[in-house]
């Protein structure tokens, strides 16, 4: 199993057919459903700094490289994602299939809009802790980033991950959790009993010193 995973100091801050018995869930999203954008949240947060450049620098590191077994996914279940859908915070974007980085590292995307899926996790939709990484706060050369309302997400929101065969697959919003950029957090990776679907972003108050946010915000999703 995935675990011993550690914050690490950085910038991320990251319908078909027939369905098999087992897989819940598999909707159609209205596309007015997903565009919508809800009002923003009166939630506390640190004002978002400015950054001269994105950091390719992920927020997670592995403390030891996990080894894992790649199967191939049972015909008809869930196949690797391509959309991650917010639709209470408006997000609507791309998902780039990321692993480890020669560090050790979970990869992030190289750019503000687009998200990460850590490919040595579950598949989203299936057994086990899928997990999604995303950029938050502002760029001189970008108006914002893809995840910079996820902390207004509250217990409840749906999230939606369409995979690549056109499936929709909803997951409710169970809890949010603030870490230190430095607290071991391995239940983000490590739980298999459940189709767990978790988020990663920076949160909180930007370290000029350390170029990376105090924080991490982290929403913790279940397959509905």
């Amino acid at each position: 199993m995935l675990a011993g995973f550690i914050f690490f100091v950085t910038v991320l801050c990251i319908s078909f057919g027939m369905v098999k018995p087992g897989v819940k869930n598999i909707v159609q999203v209205p596309i007015a459903h997903i565009n919508s954008i809800a009002s923003a949240s009166t939630t506390a947060v640190a004002p978002l700094a400015v950054v001269d450049s994105i950091s390719l620098i992920p927020v997670i590191k592995a403390s030891a490289a996990p080894a894992v077994q790649t199967l191939p996914l049972p015909a008809g279940e869930a196949s690797k994602p391509v959309r991650l859908m917010i639709p209470t915070i408006g997000v609507n974007a791309y998902v780039e299939h990321i692993g480890l980085t020669p560090e050790g590292a979970v990869g992030v995307p190289d750019g503000p809009y687009n998200v990460s899926w850590f490919t040595q996790g579950a598949v989203p939709g299936t057994l086990g802790s899928a997990v999604i990484s995303g950029h938050y706060g502002r760029w001189k050369q970008y108006r914002s980033s893809v995840f910079d309302l996820l902390h207004t997400v509250k217990p409840g929101d749906v999230i939606y991950v369409k995979d690549g065969k056109g499936a929709t697959r909803s997951f409710v919003v169970k809890e949010t959790r603030v870490y230190g950029k430095d607290e071991t957090v391995p239940e983000i990776f490590n739980r298999s009993d459940k189709a767990y679907l978790n988020i990663i972003t920076c949160h909180g108050t930007w370290l000029e010193s350390e170029h990376t946010y105090d924080k991490r915000f982290v929403v913790f999703a279940e397959l509905q």
